[in-house]
């Protein structure tokens, strides 16, 4: 869970981690853990969704494939990143 209001976060270890891990793991972007869960204002959907892409292929080898899927929560855009694993 990241706020990712400033942008995309470094995803780099998080995704090497959950790409380890058996069935994958999920990353939420939009949503401010520190601040009870509530969502925050991430204007750029899109780019940030190609930022995750972009370190998914160039900082993990062999880079990994993700899903993305876009939800609102409170009306504003939450990004969940269903990271794939080794099975």
């Amino acid at each position: 869970m990241k706020s990712a209001a400033d942008g995309a976060p470094t995803l780099g270890p998080t995704l090497c981690a959950f790409a380890n891990m058996p069935e994958g793991r999920t990353i939420i972007l939009g949503l401010d853990e520190a601040a009870g869960f509530v969502p925050v204002d991430v204007t750029r959907v899109a780019a940030l969704e190609q930022a995750v892409s972009d370190q998914a292929r160039t900082s993990v080898v062999p880079s990994l494939r993700c899903e993305f899927q876009t939800f609102r929560v409170s009306g504003k855009p939450v990004l969940v990143v269903e990271v794939a694993g080794p099975w």
